[in-house]
């Protein structure tokens, strides 16, 4: 399902455990966060201020039934002209191509 151009569910099937209506959410253009069909968190992206797809960080809940805080995070660099090109998790400190 779409609104103005925009995915905002996605029904899947015969995927076994991967079946569920997936629902996503935006701040305008940007996408902010992913939630499952029991409307748990599974990510939620974070956008800078300087370009409209300057992508900073995206956090992943693996399981999100847990309700444990133990996401993980990638964090995402920019180079000199400002798209995102390189991104890292808090384990590798050095930035890698994503």
């Amino acid at each position: 399902m779409t609104h103005l151009g925009r995915r905002i569910e996605k029904a899947v099937q015969n995927s076994a455990d991967l079946d569920c209506t997936y629902s996503f959410f935006y701040n305008g253009q940007q996408l902010v966060e992913t939630r499952d069909g029991s409307d748990l968190v599974l990510k939620q992206y974070v956008w800078g201020l300087q370009y409209i797809d300057e992508l900073v960080q995206v956090g992943v809940n693996d399981d999100p039934a847990d309700g444990a805080e133990d996401d993980v995070e990638s964090f995402y660099y920019a180079n000199a002209i400002g798209p995102s090109t390189n991104c890292s998790t808090p384990a590798v400190y050095v930035p890698r191509n994503c």
